[in-house]
């Protein structure tokens, strides 16, 4: 992925105090028709209403406060192109240096796994370090690590508490879905700030697409660029799209002068029910015509929700052994529910699995780096073979036919032919082909014979999946994938 995603969260928390109802905390913002800061009001210049009843404003404040600020850091390895998970570092750094004297501060890092790498800490150098021995990693889970950030937050000992994300990836791997994800952001009265750093054919994609996107490997998720508007949306806060290291740095800026300049405000809810239902907010300012940000509503976050699993998530588990370090992965595709898609035009047959059509399929993991994989395969009119290092930017394809053998990389807008060489065969019977990959290094195999290599740096990792390109159909069976060192 050519990204960089920030996401910023601001939650000033709920004291639950000895009285009937809990206190709503709100952060608001005041800009003129030019966008800039309007200061110096004061409470009486505010209105709230709760689920349209008015409330009386209890708190107010207008100064800046130490923080608890929690860093959630992408480092999977797609962070590795163009130095990206660098620049993420430092910006992560930026926003802790902006900080007020008496902040707390802890962090995380998370690839398809969430790891709590610093925990609560006043010393900045030490949360700094630790981001900085940050190295790369695999996937992206995106959604279970905005889970695990707001949980922690609940051990914050300061009144306002922020939450850094720092991300490239499309979600692939949580276990959390963007459903449960945006229903506990939604009730957990905190402005998030989201900046998505694509690069600009992937932002003109996202741009163009809904609110799902598919993959070069075939995969539908939702579209990032979508899910970053929608969290800022949701929570009262704003998204950034920065197309160079210049607007990243501004971004990261303005958020950081948001969080200095920002009202907050307090009451005690009139309304009924507040725990057991969301509440739409509504915050208006008294004479002038000025535009006010602040979240539409309030609920009782559940900050450990039930896990939910996406139906394919991890389902190929069943056909994965590691022994000695290494990953092995077999599939004969006699169980339906081994994790490929079961569709019209790519099934489970009594054959093997069955490709009709341009077709490109990868089950939901593992990943792969260095590795050897091998299949049977019987093609009818098409080329047909294995897709290799698939993940959210491309993959390579290794494809036979009955008279030639193509190595391809293909990207979200283009596709380069990487060598090709002919064959005699009767692809039409079942054929064994095989892919070793080392490094940049890749060798092909057609029944046991070597064909040809190929070099390129492009994609490093990724899954392994099928392929089937022109008109025709291709059944597949025994895959066979071997990690090694």
């Amino acid at each position: 992925m050519n990204r960089i995603l920030i996401v910023l969260l601001l939650l000033v928390p709920q004291e639950t105090l000895q009285v009937k109802v809990s206190l709503v905390t709100v952060g608001v913002r005041v800009t003129d028709s030019r966008g800039r800061n309007v200061l110096g009001l004061k409470a009486q210049h505010f209105a709230i209403e709760d689920d349209g009843v008015p409330q009386k404003i209890e708190f107010f404040s207008d100064e800046e406060h130490p923080i608890t600020l929690g860093i959630l850091l992408d480092h999977s390895f797609s962070m590795s192109y163009n130095s990206k998970l660098e620049r993420a570092k430092e910006a992560a750094r930026t926003v802790i240096r902006a900080t007020h004297d008496g902040s707390e501060y802890f962090y995380f890092a998370f690839d398809d796994q969430v790891k709590l790498a610093a925990d609560f800490t006043t010393d900045r150098e030490r949360v700094q370090s630790a981001i900085q021995q940050t190295a790369l990693g695999g996937g992206t889970s995106l959604y279970d690590a905005i889970v695990e950030g707001l949980a922690l937050c609940s051990r914050a000992q300061l009144p306002r508490q922020a939450l850094v994300i720092i991300s490239d990836g499309a979600d692939q791997h949580s276990r959390h879905e963007l459903q449960e994800t945006m229903r506990i952001v939604r009730e957990s009265e905190m402005q998030i700030y989201t900046i998505g750093y694509f690069a600009p054919d992937e932002d003109r994609l996202l741009r163009s697409s809904g609110a799902k996107v598919t993959l070069a490997g075939g995969r539908t998720i939702d579209n990032p660029r979508d899910v970053l508007e929608k969290i800022a949306r949701e929570s009262g806060a704003e998204s950034f799209f920065p197309r160079s290291d210049a607007e990243l740095t501004k971004a990261v800026e303005e958020i950081t002068n948001d969080l200095r300049s920002q009202y907050t405000l307090s009451f005690y809810p009139k309304a009924e029910g507040r725990e057991s239902r969301y509440h739409q907010l509504r915050v208006t300012v008294r004479g002038g015509r000025y535009n006010v940000r602040a979240r539409p509503g309030y609920g009782t976050p559940d900050l450990q929700p039930a896990i939910v699993r996406r139906s394919d998530a991890r389902a190929f588990e069943s056909k994965v052994e590691r022994r000695n370090g290494r990953i092995f992965y077999r599939d004969d595709f006699a169980n339906p529910n081994s994790g490929w898609p079961d569709r019209l035009s790519a099934k489970y047959s009594s054959e093997g699995y069955r490709l009709s059509g341009e077709n490109v399929v990868a089950v939901n993991g593992p990943v792969f780096r260095n590795f050897r994989a091998s299949i049977s395969l019987a093609v009818q009119g098409g080329a047909g073979g294995l897709v290799f290092r698939q993940n959210d930017r491309g993959y390579y394809a290794f494809a036979i036919s009955s008279e030639l053998v193509t190595a391809s990389r293909v990207e979200a807008i283009k596709t380069t032919e990487l060598a090709r060489w002919p064959l005699n065969a009767t692809t039409t019977r079942p054929q064994k082909i095989e892919v070793r990959c080392g490094g940049d290094d890749c060798a092909f195999f057609h029944q046991e014979r070597l064909i040809g290599r190929i070099k390129d740096s492009m994609f490093a990792e990724g899954r392994v999946g099928l392929y089937l390109g022109g008109k025709g159909n291709a059944v597949f069976n025994d895959l066979l994938v071997e990690e090694f060192k």
